[in-house]
C-alpha cells in the first residue's frame, strides 16, 4: 500500500485522536478504502469549485494511500485540465500514491459541482457561495464563481472531515455525517442569505501592517487562503524559525516533497507562494517580509513594538502568551487541540478577554526541557538535556541508543532509523522522532503527556488557518461602529456541526492576568493612546 513517507505523523495523530489506535490498525483501516474527489464541468469552470477541489485533494493525499480523482464532465470539457492539475498535486505530496480516475472505484467520495453521484457507500457534497461553505449528504450544492476562497476552502475541510468520520466510524464517539448546512466565514451565521459579507475582488483589501506569528500547519493554510484573495495590499511579516521537515507533509498544505532537499525555511516557502500568486494576477500590492526567527528574536530585531495586527498560529501556550505580552493593538489567534479547533479575537486589551485569559499557565508546570526529558524516557531533565536543547549542540550515537532503549525501540533496523539523527540537534530529534511520530511507527512507546505537540489531521489545521485568514480580511475592513464579534468561534470536526459555535469567554477575575496588570495597561495606553481602562473591568 502506497503510504506516504511521512506516515509516522499520521500514525501519531491517529494514536491521539482515535483512542490510542496502533499504526497497524490505522494502516488496515486506510487500506480498506478508496477516497474519491469527484467534480463536474460546472465546478471546474468556477473559481470556487477549482479552489475546493484543489484543497480537498491536497488534504486527502496527506492521509489516504489510494484516491479516485475523477471527472463527471464531458470529454474535452473544463474538468479535464483540472483533473491533470489535481493528479500532479497529489503526486507532489505522496509520489507513491495510488490514483485511479474511475468514479465508481471510490468507497467514500467528496463531490463538488452540480451533478449527483450515487456511486459510493458514503457521499458528501461540498459547495460554496462566496463567504458561505455549504455541505449536504444528499444533494449537490454547486460552486460560486467569485474570487472569494474562504467558503470554498472551508467546504473542502468539512467534506474531508466527513469522509474521515465515515472511514473511522467504529473508532469515534459521534461519527454521523453532517446534516445539510451553510456556514458563513464572515460572521458564522447558519443560513444562505447572500454571501454574508462584503464582496472580495470588488474593493481592495488593505491589511496595513500585519504579522503572522507561526507558519506551521495553521499558518500554511492561512497563507493558502490569503494568496487567493485578489487586490490585497499592505505589508505582511511572516515569523517562524523552522525549515520544512518530512513530518510537516502530514498537514502543511503548502509543503511538497520538493521542499525537503534542501530543506526550505517555512517563511520563505510561504512568502514565495504569496508572491507567485500576485505575479500570476499581475499585482504587487502586498509586500511580504519573511523572518526566519523566533518571536523574541523578531521583536529585538524590529525595535518598534507597536504592532497594529498580530495573527498567532503557535503550537504552545507559552508562545501565545508571549505574543500577547508584546501588546499588539489587535490580536487574532487560531488553534487546534484534541477535541476542537477555532479562532479567538482580542481587539480591546483591558476591556475584553485577552489571549492570556484563555491560555493562562498553571503554576508549577513543567519546563520545555522537562517535557523533552520525559518524552525520551529521561525524567527530571538532566542538565545535558537543557544544555543540548538550548545550545543546538549535536547529539551523539550513544545518546540516541540510550533513548531508543528507554522507549522500547529494540530491533537493529529500528535503531538504525533513529541513529540517522546522530549529529543533528536535540530539538530536531525531538520534533521529528517524537512529535513526528517516528518512535511510534518503529514500535516504541510515546507518552502522550510528555510529547508536547499534538498532531491534528490536515483538515483540522487547514480549517483553523482558513478561519484565521478570513478573520484577518474581516478585521482589516471592520468599521469602528461595527458590532463587537464574539471572543471565540469553536468547531469540532470529529462531530456533526452544532447550531451554536461561540461559547462564552470572560476575562480572568483573579487579578493574575496581563490585562489586570497596571503596568501592562499603562504600556498599552502609551503605545496606542488608547482610552483609559480599568484593570478590574470584566
Amino acid at each position: 500500500m502506497a503510504l506516504g513517507n511521512f506516515f509516522g505523523k499520521n500514525a501519531l495523530a491517529a494514536h491521539q485522536i482515535l483512542g490510542g489506535m496502533t499504526p497497524e490498525t490505522f494502516e488496515g483501516v486506510l487500506g480498506a478504502h478508496v477516497v474519491g474527489i469527484v467534480f463536474d464541468d460546472a465546478a471546474a469552470a468556477a473559481r470556487e469549485g477549482r479552489a475546493a477541489a484543489s484543497l480537498a485533494v491536497n488534504l486527502a493525499a496527506r492521509l489516504y494511500p489510494r484516491l479516485a480523482l475523477a471527472s463527471l464532465g464531458s470529454a474535452g470539457g473544463p474538468a479535464d485540465p483540472l483533473l491533470a492539475e489535481l493528479t500532479d498535486l497529489a503526486r507532489s505530496i505522496n509520489p507513491d500514491i495510488e490514483l485511479v480516475h474511475v468514479p465508481g472505484a471510490a468507497t467514500m467520495a467528496v463531490v463538488i459541482g452540480e451533478t449527483s453521484f450515487p456511486g459510493a457507500a458514503r457521499t458528501i457534497y461540498a459547495g460554496s457561495r462566496g463567504w458561505n461553505a455549504m455541505i449536504s449528504p444528499e444533494r449537490p450544492r454547486g460552486s460560486g464563481d467569485t474570487p472569494n476562497p474562504f467558503g470554498a476552502g472551508a467546504a473542502a475541510c468539512f467534506a474531508v472531515a466527513n469522509v474521515f468520520r465515515s472511514v473511522f466510524q467504529a473508532h469515534l464517539p459521534e461519527p454521523d455525517p453532517d446534516s445539510e448546512f451553510a456556514l458563513s466565514l464572515y460572521d458564522y451565521r447558519r443560513d444562505e442569505a447572500g454571501e454574508g459579507g462584503p464582496g472580495i475582488g470588488t474593493d481592495t483589501v488593505n491589511l496595513g501592517e500585519t504579522i503572522l506569528a507561526g507558519v506551521g500547519a495553521i499558518g500554511n493554510a492561512a497563507v493558502w487562503a490569503l494568496a487567493r484573495v485578489p487586490g490585497v495590499r499592505g505589508l505582511l511579516h511572516l515569523v517562524d524559525p523552522q525549515v520544512v521537515g518530512l513530518s510537516n507533509l502530514q498537514r502543511y498544505v503548502l509543503a511538497r516533497q520538493e521542499h525537503l532537499a534542501p530543506a526550505v525555511p517555512k517563511v520563505e516557502l510561504a512568502a514565495e507562494v504569496l508572491r507567485a500568486a500576485q505575479r500570476a494576477r499581475g499585482e504587487d500590492g502586498l509586500a511580504v517580509a519573511p523572518h526566519p526567527q523566533r518571536w523574541g528574536e523578531f521583536l529585538r530585531a524590529r525595535g518598534d513594538w507597536r504592532m497594529e495586527r498580530v495573527l498567532t498560529a503557535f503550537d504552545t501556550k507559552g508562545d501565545r502568551i508571549a505574543a500577547q505580552a508584546s501588546l499588539p493593538r489587535r490580536l487574532l489567534n487560531a488553534w487546534t487541540q484534541l477535541g476542537d479547533l477555532g479562532l479567538s479575537r482580542h481587539l480591546a486589551f483591558g476591556r475584553a478577554p485577552c489571549l492570556a485569559c484563555l491560555y493562562s499557565l498553571e503554576p508549577g508546570g513543567k519546563s520545555e526541557a522537562e517535557l523533552v526529558g520525559d518524552a525520551m524516557g529521561l525524567p527530571g531533565a538532566p542538565g545535558n538535556i537543557r544544555e543540548m536543547l538550548y545550545s543546538g549542540a549535536p547529539i551523539g550515537e550513544a545518546f540516541v541508543r540510550e533513548v531508543a532503549a528507554r522507549r522500547g525501540v529494540t530491533s537493529p533496523e529500528a535503531v538504525d532509523v533513529l541513529l540517522a539523527f546522530a549529529g543533528r540537534s536535540l530539538r530536531e530529534f525531538y520534533d521529528e522522532a517524537f512529535c513526528g511520530g517516528v518512535i511510534l511507527q518503529l514500535g516504541g512507546s510515546a507518552d502522550g503527556e510528555a510529547v508536547r505537540a499534538e498532531a491534528p489531521m490536515a483538515f483540522q489545521s487547514a480549517l483553523a488557518g482558513i478561519m484565521l485568514a478570513a478573520e484577518t480580511v474581516v478585521d482589516a475592513g471592520r468599521q469602528p461602529d461595527a458590532p463587537v464579534p464574539p471572543v471565540r468561534t469553536v468547531i469540532d470536526l470529529s462531530r456533526p456541526l452544532p447550531p451554536y459555535l461561540s461559547p462564552p469567554a470572560a476575562r480572568r477575575t483573579d487579578g493574575a492576568c496581563l490585562c489586570n496588570d497596571a503596568d501592562y495597561l499603562d504600556a498599552y495606553r502609551a503605545k496606542y493612546a488608547a482610552p483609559a481602562v480599568q484593570g478590574a473591568e470584566s
